[in-house]
């Protein structure tokens, strides 16, 4: 027996490569906001930009963490959007 192989049945796989870096992106987004969050615990102020004047590097901070809090929560959701979009992929369109 012949089995016809269609030369673009790769193509399912793709979502789900792009899932995984998605969810690369986002652990790497997730340890740069966890180094924030740290320094903001030990007062590490000196490992902020020098632009910054002393008394705002703690705000500066602050303002840092928060916008990293914000990539992070949107790289988790367009993760989690992505492993769904790769599963329907993968499983449904055989």
């Amino acid at each position: 027996m012949e089995q016809v192989s269609n030369p673009l049945s790769f193509l399912k796989f793709v979502p789900m490569c792009v899932a995984i870096i998605f969810w690369l992106y986002y652990f790497f987004i997730l340890y740069i906001y966890n180094g924030y969050v740290d320094m903001k615990h030990r007062k590490q102020w000196n490992d902020l930009p020098r632009s910054s004047a002393a008394e705002n590097k703690e705000e500066t901070l602050n303002l840092m963490t928060e916008a990293k809090k914000r990539q992070v929560d949107l790289a988790f959701r367009t993760s989690v959007m992505f492993s769904v979009i790769a599963v329907f992929c993968v499983f449904y369109m055989r």
